[in-house]
């Protein structure tokens, strides 16, 4: 991996599946891949914390052109997300699915990365429909958001917007981002009507 930055330094997009990551090789992407746009790393076993920190703590910040983003892996955590989503500040597209994500990582994304057009956050069980809803109402240009699991039979829903998206259980398109928006800028009814 160390070797594929220096022979290839035109590289834009990156695919790494079920590949050993190590912080030299996130230094070496980050010395030689400048022009790369899309990282996609996916179910990598047995990571821990420290090599997904040594995205942001190596040259890999001189990266200012990348726009897509993709960790699926089970031992993604807030604590791993973060640090990305808070240092590569032109993102459109983030795919953070089968993680450990909560709420905050939602927080993050819609008050660091108000620009993203797609988030992809299926099967991450912390994460509620409270956090998706902000999610969607700090990013006014989110086109769609992956939700796989995680709008099927959740209680704490107002019946209203749960029936807005009972039939978008698995992702939220256009149509559905749209209404939530619109539902949240909906005047309260008088209790007196």
């Amino acid at each position: 991996m160390q070797q594929l930055g220096y022979y290839s330094p035109n590289l834009t997009s990156l695919a790494m599946l079920h590949y050993p990551i190590t912080q030299p090789s996130f230094r070496a992407m980050g010395q030689y891949c400048q022009q790369l746009t899309e990282l996609q790393l996916i179910f990598k076993p047995d990571l821990r914390p420290e090599t997904y920190s040594a995205i942001v703590d190596c040259p890999l910040q001189k990266l200012p052109h990348l726009t897509s983003f993709t960790l699926n892996d089970e031992s993604a955590s807030d604590a791993i997300v973060l640090p990305v989503v808070k240092t590569f500040l032109s993102l459109k597209h983030l795919e953070l699915r089968y993680g450990k994500l909560s709420d905050v990582t939602l927080d993050t994304i819609a008050s660091f990365q108000p620009g993203v057009t797609k988030v992809d956050v299926s099967v991450n069980d912390g994460l509620t429909l409270h956090g998706v809803r902000r999610l969607t109402l700090g990013c006014p240009l989110l086109t769609w958001c992956g939700t796989c699991l995680l709008l099927r039979s959740n209680p704490e829903w107002d019946p209203y917007s749960t029936q807005l998206w009972v039939d978008r259980a698995n992702y939220l398109d256009q149509e559905a981002l749209d209404d939530i928006r619109f539902a949240s800028h909906r005047p309260e009814e008088d209790e007196n009507d």
